[in-house]
């Protein structure tokens, strides 16, 4: 989509031209090689969709203190988060020849790989979110409840926006998110967290 391709950070193209380096002498032979090479490419793949999840755990400075207003989209990581995945599958890429079946084995495996190492992360900013307000409740700072979202829950709903971007571009790379353990296990791990999240009262 072209939201996607405009949102891509600046180190995209590297990402880009590794993803070619490394695929390209496998490409149109994978189906020969077998079931190792496919293994290599996923295991390739995922590292290289993960690089870009690193940002998640700026996502705490971003809210804290910053009377920045609650998200609204998907963090520009989370759009770009699969890139190097699309980039594999387009019909220029690497992965073009691959069959229906391989390509599907192939999205599964690599966002699979992207969803264990979202929870990793995700589960670090929780814990340092959860510490924090432990803090300001110690000190008695937390803001008025009710008075407007506070930057734990804005944070909260950030993550999940950014999960669910994922959930959405792997739909669109016809994977089933459902039948995927590590990315529905992901999506209700982060649900959870948000909605144990105080939301402001509404206006009167």
């Amino acid at each position: 989509p072209p939201h996607t391709q405009e949102a891509l950070p600046p180190h995209t193209q590297e990402a880009r031209a590794l993803v070619r380096s490394t695929l390209a002498p496998l490409a149109g032979r994978l189906e020969e090689l077998g079931e190792g090479a496919l293994s290599l490419v996923v295991k390739t793949l995922g590292v290289r969709c993960s690089e870009s999840l690193t940002a998640v755990g700026a996502l705490p400075s971003q809210y804290r203190m910053t009377n920045r207003p609650p998200p609204s989209k998907a963090s520009a990581y989370a759009v770009a988060s699969l890139a190097p995945l699309r980039l594999a599958l387009s019909p220029a890429g690497a992965l073009a020849p691959l069959q229906s079946e391989l390509r599907t084995h192939v999205v599964e495996g690599v966002v699979s790989a992207v969803a264990v190492r979202f929870r990793e992360l995700s589960e670090d900013v929780f814990a340092s979110v959860r510490k924090l307000q432990q803090t300001l409740k110690k000190l008695n700072k937390e803001g008025a409840p009710g008075a407007a979202m506070s930057d734990a829950a804005k944070i909260h709903l950030q993550v999940l926006l950014d999960v669910e971007e994922v959930v959405r571009q792997t739909e669109e790379l016809g994977g089933v998110p459902e039948a995927l353990p590590p990315l529905s296990s992901l999506l209700q791990i982060v649900k959870d967290a948000a909605s144990d999240q105080p939301l402001p009262s509404p206006a009167r």
